[in-house]
C-alpha cells in the first residue's frame, strides 16, 4: 500500500508510543486525511506479526468503507453487524459498536489490537464494556476530532496522542480542497430548551428556524450562493429538513430527505444519487456526520446551531474531499458556528484531557420590594412576609434575517469577516484577496482602501474624514 508520508509517520509515532507503555493511543487526522487507510496498513502489519485486530464502527456505511479498503490490500475480514454477518478471515473483524455488545464476548477470537473508529465516541458506555472485555489487547483510537461536549476527554482510554496533518496542510498539498466559509455572529436562540449536553432541542430549534430566519433565507443561500454544486444540507430537526426538502422540490430542485429512520438501502442509493449528479441536493438531520464518503459534494449548509465542536468540524470535512474540476467548498453557516467554534482551516492543538466542568451557580439573591432586605429564594420575604412576585416571562424573540458574509481566519485563528466592497468598485475577486490579505496581516481596515486605490479606485472625501464604511 502506498501511503503518504504524513499517514507513515503517523503509524510510526503510534509505534513507538507503543513501544514506550502506552496501551491506548489516540490518531487524530482531519476528515480525508485517510483514517481507513491507515488503519487497514495497521491491521496488515499487526496480522504479518501474527496478531489479531478488532476493528469498531458506529455506523453501517463505515462497515462498508472499512471492509473496502481491508479488501484493497488483499484482506478479506469477518464481519459482524445486525444483518450484515459474513465470514472471512477469522484474524480480522469488522463490528458495529452496537452489534457487538449485545454478543458474547466469544463470539471472536480474542484481539491483539482493538481499533476504534469515531474514536471520539470511545467514552461512551457501549465502548468502554467493549473494551473492557479484552484487557490485554492494545487500543487504537482514530478520530478526526478528539473532544467532546460533555467535556470527557480521551484521557480516560489512552495514554498518547498523535496529531496526523492539519486540514490548512492537507488544503495547501491537493489532498483537500479549501472551505469558503459564509457566516455571521451567533443568532439570538433565547427560549429554546438545551439538552444535558448543551445541545438545543431539536423540536423547538427546528420550528424556530421554519417560522423565520435565523441567518438568512436556507433557500435563498441555496440559490445564491450553491448554483451547479451538488449541496448536503444539515437541518436542527426532522420536520425541518423535511420542510426543506419540500421547498426545494416545489422550487425544481432535485432533492431528497434522510434521517435516523431511512432504510440502509434507500440512504444508500440517495447518496449515490447525489454523487452521480442525479440529486442536486440532500437534506438530513444527524446522520451524515460520520463516515459520509461523497467527493462530489460541493456545497455544505448548516442550517443548525451546535456547541459541539467536533460535530461542526465533521459537517464542514464532508465536503472538503477533492473530485474532478472542484476547487473549493462552499460552506453556509446559518448557526454561528463559525465563531463560535472557529473556522475550519484554524489551527487547533488537541488534548487527551477532559474540559471541567463548570461548577453549579451560587443561587441568586432577591431583594424584596418593600422592606428592601436581601435574601435567599423563597416565596416569601423572610424579614416582612412579602409574597415574591416573579417576573413576567418574556416569549423568544423574533428571529431576524442577516446577511451571512464571507470569513477568513486572521492571525489568531478566529474567524473575520471581509467587509464589502466600498462604492465605485465592483471587482469581487480582487476586493477578497485585498481583504484576505488585510486580514491574515492584521491590518487596520483602512489599508484595504489604500490597497485599492493603487488598483485605480478613487477615494472619495467621505471615506477619508468619516468611519460610516466601518
Amino acid at each position: 500500500m502506498n501511503l503518504r508520508p504524513y499517514q507513515r509517520e503517523a503509524i510510526d509515532r503510534a509505534r513507538s508510543a507503543y513501544v514506550q507503555g502506552a496501551r491506548g493511543v489516540v490518531i487524530v487526522a482531519p476528515t480525508g486525511a485517510g483514517k481507513t487507510v491507515i488503519a487497514a496498513e495497521v491491521v496488515r502489519l499487526t496480522i504479518a506479526r501474527g496478531g489479531r485486530v478488532l476493528i469498531v464502527v458506529p455506523r453501517r456505511e463505515i462497515v462498508a468503507q472499512t471492509v473496502g479498503k481491508l479488501r484493497g490490500v488483499g484482506i478479506s475480514p469477518r464481519v459482524v453487524a445486525a444483518g450484515q454477518d459474513t465470514d472471512g478471515d477469522r484474524r480480522v473483524v469488522v463490528a458495529m459498536a452496537q452489534t457487538l455488545v449485545r454478543r458474547a464476548a466469544d463470539c471472536i477470537d480474542a484481539p491483539s489490537l482493538v481499533i476504534v473508529d469515531e474514536a471520539h465516541l470511545a467514552v461512551a458506555d457501549t465502548y468502554s464494556r467493549i473494551l473492557e472485555r479484552w484487557p490485554r489487547a492494545r487500543h487504537m483510537l482514530l478520530t478526526a476530532t478528539p473532544c467532546r461536549t460533555d467535556g470527557r476527554g480521551l484521557g480516560e482510554i489512552a495514554q498518547a496522542l498523535v496529531e496526523v496533518a492539519s486540514v490548512r496542510e492537507l488544503v495547501t498539498t491537493g489532498h483537500l480542497v479549501p472551505p469558503v466559509v459564509y457566516s455571521a455572529q451567533a443568532p439570538d436562540l433565547s427560549g429554546i430548551r438545551k439538552g444535558a449536553s448543551g445541545e438545543l432541542s431539536p423540536s423547538q430549534a427546528g420550528a424556530r428556524y421554519q417560522v423565520g430566519c435565523i441567518m438568512g433565507d436556507t433557500v435563498q443561500q441555496i440559490r445564491d450562493r450553491c448554483e451547479g454544486r451538488r449541496v448536503l444540507l444539515f437541518a436542527s430537526s426532522v420536520e425541518h429538513s423535511q420542510a426543506l426538502t419540500q421547498t426545494l422540490t416545489a422550487l425544481g430542485y432535485r432533492a431528497a430527505h434522510i434521517d435516523g429512520k431511512t432504510p440502509a438501502g434507500q440512504r444508500a442509493q440517495t447518496l449515490a444519487d447525489l454523487g452521480a449528479g442525479r440529486l442536486d441536493v440532500v437534506s438530513n438531520y444527524g446522520c451524515l456526520c460520520e463516515g459520509l464518503d461523497v467527493p462530489a459534494i460541493g456545497a455544505i449548509v448548516v442550517a443548525r446551531s451546535t456547541q459541539s465542536e467536533a460535530l461542526w468540524r465533521q459537517m464542514v470535512g464532508r465536503g472538503l474531499r477533492p473530485y474532478d474540476g472542484k476547487t473549493d467548498c462552499i460552506v453556509i453557516d446559518q448557526g454561528g458556528n463559525a465563531h463560535r467554534h472557529g473556522h475550519p482551516l484554524a489551527g487547533r492543538l488537541w488534548s487527551l484531557d477532559g474540559r471541567a466542568k463548570r461548577e453549579t451557580d451560587a443561587a441568586t439573591c432577591r431583594t424584596c420590594p418593600a422592606c428592601l432586605a436581601i435574601y435567599e429564594p423563597a416565596p416569601a420575604c423572610p424579614r416582612c412576609g412579602v409574597a415574591h412576585v416573579p417576573d413576567e416571562r418574556k416569549g423568544p424573540r423574533e428571529l431576524k434575517r442577516t446577511e451571512l458574509r464571507l470569513v477568513v481566519p486572521g492571525p489568531d485563528g478566529k474567524p473575520k469577516p471581509i467587509r464589502p466592497a466600498p462604492e465605485g468598485w465592483r471587482d469581487r475577486q480582487t476586493w477578497e484577496a485585498i481583504e484576505r490579505e488585510r486580514i491574515a496581516g492584521g491590518y487596520h481596515w483602512r489599508w484595504s482602501l489604500h490597497r485599492l486605490q493603487g488598483e485605480g479606485w478613487q477615494m472619495s472625501e467621505r471615506y477619508r474624514v468619516r468611519s460610516f464604511w466601518r
